[in-house]
């Protein structure tokens, strides 16, 4: 599973130019759009990139 999680982030890196690079250190902010029942809502979380493997 790992290998293939792994291989679809070098598709979609190399299909799209306009993402940044992202290194340890770096804090990102992630929105993901959560639906409970009929509502939908957007989660934000902020942190801090530990390691890219």
């Amino acid at each position: 599973m790992h290998q293939k999680l792994v291989e679809f982030n070098k598709n979609l890196r190399a299909a799209r130019t306009d993402l940044p690079l992202l290194q340890a250190g770096d804090v990102v902010k992630v929105r993901r759009k959560i639906k409970e029942g009929e509502k939908t809502r957007i989660q934000m979380f902020q942190g801090m990139v530990i390691a890219i493997k």
